[in-house]
């Protein structure tokens, strides 16, 4: 019984998108109005790129930014998969007796920059990580890139710069 309560607390920890930020306290936020994809995307596949462009167009257009050809800010992205390994020790064996549970998995981890377009300086950057299940429809990638992309997007500007008025 304790077994498998260990799997369901790793399992439940390893569900969500972690997220974490970073930025240039000295950067001007409040200025940025428009922006536009920093040219020459990563290489993924199409189907996964085509994901995250489209939830960070939609999460940039619903907090007011517009997409323009001579931006205040570029947006790229990059993404990885690594493997993971997680112990949980004083777990309760199969043969009896405490061992330590181990368990393996993908994680997937996506990178969004802002970046200034005339010095190529980085102004804003946020990280977002959560478990690969290779099993996942089309329907809940999209949704996982979404959560990432929206949890993401909660952090920007940072700081409570103000941010644009919507467009209508």
């Amino acid at each position: 019984m304790k077994n498998f309560a260990a799997i369901l607390v790793l399992a439940a920890g390893c569900s969500g998108v972690s997220t974490s930020t970073d930025y240039d306290p000295q950067a001007d936020f409040s200025r940025l109005r428009t922006y536009d994809w920093l040219p020459g995307r990563p290489q993924t596949d199409s189907l996964t790129d085509a994901r995250i462009a489209r939830a960070v167009d939609d999460g940039l257009l619903a907090r007011g930014y517009a997409r323009a050809p001579r931006p205040d800010f570029h947006v790229a992205y990059q993404v990885s998969v690594g493997r993971r390994v997680d112990s949980i020790p004083g777990s309760y064996g199969w043969r009896g007796g405490y061992g330590t549970e181990v368990h393996t998995y993908d994680e997937g981890t996506l990178v969004l920059d802002v970046i200034e377009p005339t010095s190529k300086t980085l102004l804003w950057r946020g990280t977002a990580t959560s478990v690969v299940d290779p099993n996942r429809t089309p329907e809940e990638r999209d949704a996982k890139i979404r959560e990432a992309v929206e949890k993401l997007l909660a952090k920007f500007p940072p700081g409570g710069a103000r941010r644009p008025a919507p467009t209508p």
